[in-house]
């Protein structure tokens, strides 16, 4: 399926407002990004300070004004969030757009985040290191744990949560997720790749598993402890 430019707006599913979280996971990663030379056209990500005053049309006006080639790469405009915008620009040409258009929190140089190769212990490191191991529902009671915990209580293996996430979105910024496995019972959403491969910012079409799939494992193992039907912590999250 044929994938377009990401801008921001309105929700993936195609809906109507809803509730957004971002989980951005723990995992480690290296940056590499260099300085650029003297007029040379680099990538730049900026957010909007006081978002509520920038307008749709404040926002067009921005991109058409960028100087040079340097033309909006990336319009995020999350509703009651902060506007971040995409562009290319020489150092000079970025000083002239902040002279210009005051008000940015912060501008940073693109760079390009590269995922280490898994570590994945194994069974017997595993169950030695934590002898917990087996009692597969310690952790979710530690997360709906209401009473002080005690060891009275500490092994408990039952999971009773106040609330299941639905109609809650979570977006997993990670190494991709696969949407089709059993666990996320088709509440897992290809919704935006950005890697080496494509190069840009993609918005993924929805039919489209191959868009934003994982090929690590770490992002589809994060998106079930937020949502799997198993044990994920809220089961019946729409998981992005």
């Amino acid at each position: 399926a044929a994938a377009a430019p990401w801008t921001g707006k309105g929700r993936a599913d195609g809906g109507g407002p809803a509730v957004r979280v971002l989980v951005v996971a723990n995992i480690s990663v290296s940056v590499h990004t260099a300085a650029p030379g003297a007029g040379e056209r680099v990538g730049w990500i900026a957010q909007a300070s006081g978002s509520g005053a920038w307008t749709e049309a404040r926002v067009d006006d921005f991109c058409r004004a960028l100087p040079g080639a340097g033309a909006c790469t990336l319009r995020g405009e999350p509703l009651g969030g902060a506007v971040l915008l995409g562009f290319a620009a020489t150092l000079a040409e970025l000083r002239q757009v902040l002279q210009a258009s005051p008000g940015f929190d912060w501008v940073e140089q693109e760079g390009t985040f590269k995922v280490p190769a898994p570590d994945v212990p194994g069974v017997e490191a595993e169950s030695f290191t934590r002898p917990w191991v087996g009692w597969t529902n310690w952790n979710l009671d530690r997360v709906d744990q209401r009473a002080r915990v005690s060891w009275a209580n500490f092994f408990a293996t039952t999971y009773d949560p106040m609330a299941d996430g639905n109609g809650v979105h979570v977006y997993v910024v990670d190494t991709g997720i696969r949407v089709t496995h059993d666990e996320f019972e088709g509440r897992a959403i290809p919704t935006l790749e950005f890697t080496q491969r494509t190069g840009r910012l993609l918005k993924c079409s929805r039919a489209d598993t191959s868009c934003a799939a994982d090929q690590n494992g770490h992002g589809t193992h994060v998106a079930s402890t937020i949502g799997g039907k198993t044990y994920g912590v809220a089961r019946k999250t729409i998981i992005h």
